[in-house]
């Protein structure tokens, strides 16, 4: 009897069928990859999320390649990483959160040779290249539960429990770790891959993930790792030990619940009506409470997320988002499920506004490919990603949105940096130290006043994408001349073309003409 196994470390794999059981391929000629020409400041951080199924019709890298220029340009949206749902080959052509492999690219999407000529697009047009790397757990079917089963012992997976029915890896094998990490460096070293974002952190212990964070960084310093962790606050978070920023949790994600949520307390108030899970009209975990609609449970979200402290780095390295693969879109579940006056003002408005408010927070904003340009598909639960792919080149003029709202500012002015930006409330004193205040034409845009009010236009029009490019103006601290005192000096100038009107409009003068 003859037992057909793939090699664990094959770089690439024949299409067609399960991974888990096609032929090894070796010796493949990749193209010149060039180098990331300047590491990206971790606190300008814009990053894109990209399910490679969706972001083309094609599905595939090559896909993904002629995207970046074409329909929604990220380069134009400012966006300066690029953060790729998992592309190691999976059990099946998904979003690839059930891996069999992890040197291998998924065959579905395309060759070594593609993925290779993808990197260096990127890193031609100044975007770094994240990974998105699952192992906490394989699927049933992977290659290490292969060579367990053939062993007759479990070296590489265990019989532990997983909360997807997935086959559990045993990091307290050596070989485990090993493999794990020579297959992390393999992209690092064949692919100049800049950094991964590791699902799950919390189904293993922080020595694993500490173990991994050495061991990467020790061949490569500047490798950018994010932990998608929910832990805190009893183990700390993926900042705590060490990461470059969190991914998740109860601050950021859906996961988490209550009044430190940014997603929840931000789709809370865009929708007025509360937040759904994926897939869903019903509201659910109370949030549409006191507590997650006035204007404290923004700003809290918004800013530095006070209410979260316990730890260095919080809020500062939050990756923040409205919308992710795990989410629904957020133009949908306001005409879904939103209040009246939300429907009135529309998903695509409302959309805008988000945006705005996500761009201009305090951490790491992420969008999701085609919340730039509008999309409100139906999301499902458990979606047929080929039944929902965005074909950014050919959007559609009904599919995009009135203007762009690029991230471009952040990363093109000084004053709006991941640790600098704050969102300040009007007061009739002047402002406490380290507030920064957006503003247009007279109007403060990204404020609301002591009693917290809703997140909310005070007047709908507000909502939509400004007609024309503008600029905002970000006043200092020092700046009293909202509270009548004497002007320190001119507020910088960003650039913002097609930024919204406002998270809150207020009508209070600016000086000097912004």
């Amino acid at each position: 009897m003859v037992t057909w196994l793939t090699d664990p470390m094959a770089p690439e794999v024949q299409s067609g069928g399960d991974p888990a059981q096609a032929n090894a391929l070796y010796g493949r000629t990749l193209p010149s990859i060039r180098d990331l020409a300047t590491p990206v400041d971790r606190t300008r951080l814009v990053i894109y999320e990209i399910s490679p199924n969706d972001f083309s019709a094609a599905g595939t890298f090559a896909g993904i390649i002629s995207g970046l220029d074409t329909g929604a340009n990220l380069v134009d949206l400012g966006v300066n990483a690029v953060e790729l749902m998992p592309v190691n080959a999976p059990s099946y052509n998904g979003w690839g959160y059930d891996p069999v492999l992890y040197a291998a690219p998924n065959p579905a999407y395309g060759s070594p040779y593609f993925f290779a000529l993808l990197v260096d697009r990127c890193h031609e047009r100044g975007m770094a290249v994240i990974l998105d790397v699952v192992l906490n757990h394989q699927a049933g079917g992977g290659v290490l539960r292969q060579l367990d089963t053939f062993a007759g012992t479990y070296h590489f997976t265990t019989t532990e429990s997983n909360p997807w029915g997935m086959v559990e890896l045993n990091w307290s094998d050596p070989a485990l770790k090993a493999h794990v990490r020579d297959a992390m460096l393999h992209w690092v070293d064949t692919y100049k891959v800049d950094g991964f974002r590791f699902d799950y952190v919390a189904g293993e212990g922080w020595a694993t993930w500490e173990y991994l964070r050495d061991e990467l960084r020790a061949a490569r310093p500047d490798l950018l790792l994010i932990g998608e962790d929910f832990r805190y606050p009893n183990e700390g978070n993926a900042v705590t030990h060490g990461y470059d920023a969190q991914w998740g949790g109860n601050h950021t994600d859906a996961w988490g619940g209550g009044g430190n949520n940014f997603l929840q307390v931000m789709t809370t108030n865009l929708t007025q009506n509360g937040f759904a899970w994926r897939g869903s009209t019903a509201t659910s975990l109370g949030c549409w409470s006191f507590g997650c609609r006035n204007m404290w449970a923004s700003a809290n979200v918004i800013g530095a997320n006070s209410q979260y402290n316990g730890s260095n780095g919080d809020g500062f390295s939050d990756v923040k988002s409205l919308e992710t693969h795990d989410e629904n879109r957020l133009a949908w579940a306001v005409d879904a499920y939103g209040s009246a006056d939300a429907q009135l003002i529309g998903g695509r408005q409302k959309s805008e506004l988000g945006a705005f408010a996500l761009l201009t927070s305090v951490g790491i904003p992420m969008l999701y490919n085609g919340q730039e340009i509008g999309c409100d598909e139906f999301r499902p639960r458990r979606p047929d990603h080929l039944q929902d792919r965005l074909d950014h080149r050919r959007p559609g003029p009904a599919r995009r949105l009135p203007q762009p709202h690029p991230p471009a500012p952040r990363r093109g002015r000084p004053g709006v940096r991941a640790h600098l930006v704050h969102l300040a409330r009007r007061r009739r004193r002047p402002l406490r130290p380290h507030p920064l205040l957006l503003a247009r034409r007279g109007r403060v845009v990204a404020g609301g006043d002591r009693r917290g009010p809703e997140l909310r236009p005070q007047r709908p029009h507000l909502a939509g994408g400004l007609p024309r490019e503008r600029d905002l103006a970000a006043i200092p601290s020092g700046d009293r001349s909202l509270g009548g005192g004497r002007d320190h000096g001119q507020p910088a100038r960003v650039r913002a073309a097609g930024f919204v009107g406002g998270v809150v409009a207020q009508s209070r003068r600016i000086h000097r003409g912004t």
